[in-house]
């Protein structure tokens, strides 16, 4: 019962320091002067600026085309890596070089099930991105811009091990991820059912609960840090009320 009554509190403390650390970092990052600002990066911020900034990058890509000579049809020629055709692949696998680290590496993190801290092993991938882009980015003479859209869905197979044993567990969920071009931490909110298939001594159940999200990096190219931090309450077993913290490689 006395960890029932100190969850609540406990989420509550880590989402108002949360807010605190994130507003302070919006401050310093507004600020007109910075001496760290990317002068060879151009940026927007709201969903009608992205639209405009995107559809200003299509004009002046075309019009750069125009201005180009044109170039003789070459015949394309299988690529080959030591007469076999592995050229291809290879290829793909250098330009997905971020991707696939993202995908493969789990994020790593703990849980207190309970009085007994468990370790968590953890794959959040994210399935579908939707929404309008509220952020964006282009480099400076180039006609690529990258875009932020704060609205997504997720799966997360996972894998906890304590010493009530080890268990396997899958996670659908939603989150939602504010991060402006001039802030180095996006903070996000989400929402999820954690499905505990097998293992910790525990039935076969499913929770609801909230997280609270970090997204650390410079938006709005690929390569992030995100932790994630979460309450779960199950509606049957043994240890229903969970807290845990996760820490990982994001693509985007």
């Amino acid at each position: 019962m006395k960890q029932r009554r100190r969850t609540p509190i406990l989420v509550g403390l880590i989402a108002i320091s949360f807010a605190f650390v994130s507003s302070a970092g919006e401050r310093e990052a507004r600020a007109e002067d910075d001496p760290d600002r990317d002068p060879d990066r151009e940026t927007a911020d709201g969903s009608d600026e992205c639209r405009e900034f995107y559809d200003e990058n299509t004009r002046q890509l075309l019009a750069w085309e125009k201005k180009q000579p044109a170039v003789p049809y070459r015949y394309p020629r299988e690529q080959t890596v030591g007469h076999a055709p592995w050229g291809q692949f290879f290829s793909s696998v250098g330009h997905s070089g971020e991707l696939l680290l993202a995908t493969l590496l789990p994020h790593v993190g703990a849980q207190f099930r309970g009085d007994s801290p468990a370790a968590h092993v953890a794959w959040p991938w994210t399935v579908l991105v939707f929404g309008p882009m509220y952020s964006c980015t282009r480099k400076k003479e180039t006609f690529v811009v990258h875009g932020h859209r704060a609205h997504r869905l997720l799966v997360e197979p996972a894998v906890v091990s304590s010493n009530r044993g080890v268990g396997f567990s899958v996670r659908p969920g939603y989150r939602f991820i504010w991060h402006p071009t001039s802030w180095v931490v996006g903070p996000g909110i989400g929402l999820g059912s954690t499905i505990e298939i097998k293992g910790n001594r525990e039935p076969f159940r499913y929770s609801i609960g909230p997280e609270l999200v970090a997204h650390f990096g410079t938006c709005c190219r690929s390569s992030y840090f995100t932790l994630a931090i979460r309450y779960d309450h199950f509606f049957k077993g043994t240890n229903r009320d969970i807290v845990g913290a996760s820490l990982g490689y994001t693509f985007f």
